[in-house]
């Protein structure tokens, strides 16, 4: 190969790795970063539950005990109890026990949607739907309440909640309402395009805990014949089992199990140790606890699990065709201990994972994740820390935390993720911290004119070289004559 072409390779060679470093590292800033509800000013629940979601102009907060409508810099534009809330929004006046509630702003509709159990161990037990009216939700709420069992014997926890174009799936727990023994999990399929109004069609599946994926490259109305939803669940400590809704969403089938998809073994967690007391952190089992999601024919999410004696992170990338994992990783620290984990995910492949993190050196604080996936990889930054917890947390022994949170991405900046997690603000108190994180994704425009510029500085070096080095052999010829 000729001093020429090998040049021209290196360089290439050197364009590429300045590509792929690139991507490989995204960095980010943060942006709008405050303190939302706490335990005693504004919920009065234990745990909070923690969800919110961003829209086009508002952070919505929905935690046990409390609804607010933040603008985008933290200024609080609207509250009330999360009872009062889904009350006003169904017209239901003999709701006084509602819990566990989600919300989602669906970029394709442009609307709020929010869901929470009601009614808990009793006859009366139920979930209840509410539907922004516009994209501003502050402008009033539309609602509707379900029936959980029509025979009476059975009461809803922990729903979960996924959507797409044409349906919206909301999953939860059943258990008795006798002896509180689980029995199945129910999975009701409404229509998107008529939520309040529209009959649900009902599935049973003794699986757990199932998350029905939010569809992020979702667009409102599509075929009727091709309703399709992904779900998942934890099947073991080493694998995933995935549930495929099809057919019309007038008439949806649901396929179970329909591939068991082998992973890392992610036993559940242990309990978290914390700064200033003996008392344990809570950080329940390894079930998918936030929102589990699908775009570019992938599936992402993230469980609790325990490593080297810590409670941590697993996260996973599926390809949604094939059902096997592309990516599987963990967060995990040689002395904190991460549980409660959420993540979002753009088109560009950029990730967020925001969690909970404490130690014996650590009140429990807020931190994030920030990774970018290209090709088949996925590298993440170190733990960042977001909000530092501030005192020593007691609420139970082990104390109740989570039992989740949330990430979202910005409908107007895909590139801009809103975490809202949980903290220790006082001595026995716990606050949510609403962060916006701004992630620099390399534009590919960007990577080509960086290609291009290093191997035309490499090529205009060489070039000078090559002169320099003829003038200076013709110099030796002229004195050597």
């Amino acid at each position: 190969m000729s001093a020429h072409l090998r040049f021209l390779c290196t360089f290439v060679f050197v364009a590429y790795l300045f590509q792929t470093t690139a991507l490989a590292q995204p960095g980010f800033t943060l942006g709008s970063n405050f303190t939302g509800s706490s335990l005693f000013a504004q919920s009065g629940s234990v745990p909070p539950d923690t969800m919110g979601a961003i829209g086009p102009n508002h952070f919505v907060e929905l935690i046990n005990g409390r609804y607010r409508a933040y603008n985008r810099t933290g200024v609080e534009q609207q509250t009330s109890t999360l009872l009062s809330f889904f009350q006003t929004a169904t017209g239901d006046n003999t709701l006084n026990d509602v819990f566990d509630p989600r919300i989602n702003f669906d970029k394709a509709t442009g609307l709020w949607y929010a869901v929470a159990a009601a009614q808990r161990r009793s006859s009366g037990s139920s979930f209840v739907v509410a539907v922004s009216n516009t994209s501003n939700p502050t402008g009033g709420w539309t609602g509707r309440r379900v029936d959980a069992d029509a025979g009476n014997t059975l009461w809803l926890d922990f729903p979960t909640v996924g959507y797409n174009g044409q349906s919206y799936v909301v999953s939860a727990n059943m258990f008795a309402i006798s002896n509180d023994a689980y029995s199945t999990t129910r999975n009701w399929i409404l229509p998107k395009n008529n939520i309040i109004a529209g009959t649900p069609t009902i599935f049973n599946q003794a699986t757990g805990t199932i998350q029905p994926a939010v569809d992020l490259n979702a667009t409102q109305g599509g075929s009727p014949a091709n309703v399709d939803l992904p779900m998942l669940s934890r099947f073991n400590n080493t694998s995933l089992a995935r549930h495929t809704v099809t057919g019309s969403v007038a008439s949806p089938s649901v396929t179970f199990n329909a591939a068991i998809i082998a992973t890392s073994s992610a036993p559940s967690p242990v309990s978290a140790p914390q700064l200033g007391s003996s008392t344990l952190i809570q950080t329940n089992d390894n079930r998918i606890s936030g929102n589990m999601i699908r775009i570019n024919g992938e599936l992402w999410g993230v469980t609790n699990t325990t490593r080297n004696t810590r409670s941590a992170l697993y996260w996973f990338r599926i390809n949604e065709v094939t059902n096997s994992v592309i990516n599987q990783g963990f967060i995990e620290d040689p002395s904190r201990s991460f549980y409660f984990g959420s993540l979002g995910v753009n088109s560009q492949g950029a990730v967020v994972i925001g969690y909970s993190g404490s130690s014996p050196n650590d009140f429990v604080g807020t931190f994030a994740s920030i990774g970018l996936a290209s090709g088949s990889s996925v590298n993440f930054t170190s733990p960042q820390l977001i909000q530092a917890g501030l005192a020593s947390y007691s609420q139970g022994n082990p104390s109740r935390w989570g039992d989740y949170s949330a990430v979202t991405v910005d409908p107007t900046n895909e590139n801009s993720f809103w975490i809202i997690q949980e903290y220790a603000s006082a001595t026995n108190t716990w606050s949510t911290r609403i962060t916006e994180i701004i992630v620099a994704v390399p534009e590919p425009a960007t990577l080509a004119l960086g290609a291009v510029v290093v191997l035309g500085a490499g090529w205009f070096s060489y070039r000078k070289h090559r002169r320099t080095k003829k003038a200076w052999n013709a110099s030796l010829t002229d004195k050597v004559r």
